[in-house]
């Protein structure tokens, strides 16, 4: 597993097992972050390779959605880049859900032994208001 992969996996086992978040990771962004990895998602353990939103390892920037009903923007966390520097990383999160998208900044340490996080910071929230359609008040009167 190369050094990004092993920084992004750390921070996907992070999202997924220790807070308990089930939002999927966008495969593409992933994948690009990553350094398009052959083989992908081989490199990753098949507990976090289950939490991307597609299916397919060929061609993750294509496969089709985990959950058709929903929209690819509805709610994902997607992988924005990697900075490697030595035996450590930093991972840059944007994490959407519905109207909410927010960031997350997470500092891997000791990526040779496996990686663990020292810091996660969050920061951004930003609620997007849809746009209503149709004329009618906010409060639905005429």
């Amino acid at each position: 597993m190369n050094p990004e992969l092993a920084a992004i996996s750390t921070a996907m086992d992070f999202r997924v097992h220790w807070t308990g978040d089930a939002t999927p990771f966008h495969a593409c962004s992933v994948f690009m972050a990553a350094g398009q990895p052959p083989a992908f998602p081989a490199g990753l353990p098949p507990r976090l390779a289950s939490a991307l939103d597609r299916e397919g390892t060929e061609r993750p920037c294509e496969g089709r959605s985990r959950r058709p009903e929903r929209t690819a923007s509805d709610r994902v966390v997607l992988v924005d880049s990697v900075v490697v520097l030595g035996d450590s990383a930093l991972v840059f999160l944007e994490i959407r859900k519905g109207e909410l998208r927010y960031r997350e900044d997470h500092a891997v340490m000791n990526l040779p032994s496996g990686g663990w996080i020292r810091e996660v910071r969050t920061w951004g929230a930003v609620r997007e208001h849809p746009i209503r359609r149709g004329g009618g008040s906010a409060g639905g009167g005429e």
